[in-house]
């Protein structure tokens, strides 16, 4: 049990779902990795990528008035949750 401001049903979602496209993940890490001048940092350029990939702009927007979040807790679990399906 993971203790995040987004709560345990949003961040199983994005566990969930950067499992199921943990390939499609990886293969974009790898272009990132290939391309630096596209980013100032890789993770979080990956993070905000894996973010919009997997969930949504309309569910990152729902979340923050749901969860009462801001961009920083969001990327924080989503941090986490691909650390935790290894792709970090």
């Amino acid at each position: 049990m993971k203790n995040l401001k987004i709560g345990n049903t949003a961040y199983n979602l994005l566990v969930e779902k950067f499992t199921l496209k943990k390939k499609n993940i990886l293969m974009h890490k790898k272009f990132l990795e290939d391309n630096p001048k596209l980013y100032n940092d890789l993770t979080t350029r990956l993070i905000a990528d894996c973010l919009y990939y997997v969930i949504g702009s309309k569910t990152i927007c729902e979340w923050y008035d749901i969860y009462s979040v801001n961009d920083k807790h969001l990327q924080n679990a989503a941090k986490i949750a691909l650390k935790d399906v290894g792709i970090l």
